[in-house]
């Protein structure tokens, strides 16, 4: 691979607090292409308060993205994945929407900037443990 892969975006159109309709998604998915991204791994958000949402709600507009871009973009993968936002309330209320990256066991896991190695530490260890 030559170029760039953003593992980290929020471009499904209406999913959270990126991209906000379709046209935005394809007028960004260009700007990337032309930037030279190779790959995006679509991440919205599993914490509040988009944990109401359906997760056929990110389903749906992964494949309208996936179906417009194989049109203008073949070039481009596109992936699924998450972002979760840890909180061990959030990994006891909501297992289902914890997503691997493409159906794998590659998982984003956000901390807060203030929180410490040690909680880190202790919250990597439970999403190791929820995995299994």
């Amino acid at each position: 691979m030559e170029g760039f892969i953003d593992v980290h975006c929020h471009l499904l159109p209406g999913v959270d607090d990126g991209a906000q309709s379709m046209e935005e998604t394809k007028e960004l998915l260009g700007i990337a292409v032309r930037d030279g991204i190779d790959a995006i791994i679509f991440t919205p958000h599993v914490r509040r308060p988009w944990l109401e949402r359906p997760w056929e709600t990110v389903l749906d507009a992964y494949g309208k993205v996936c179906e417009w871009a194989d049109a203008h973009y073949p070039e481009l993968e596109l992936y699924l994945g998450s972002e979760f936002d840890y909180s061990a309330s959030v990994l006891a209320e909501t297992p289902e929407k914890l997503h691997g990256i493409h159906d794998t066991e590659v998982m984003l896991v956000e901390f807060r900037p203030a929180d410490s190695f040690e909680r880190i530490e202790r919250g990597i260890g439970n999403v190791i443990d929820f995995r299994n």
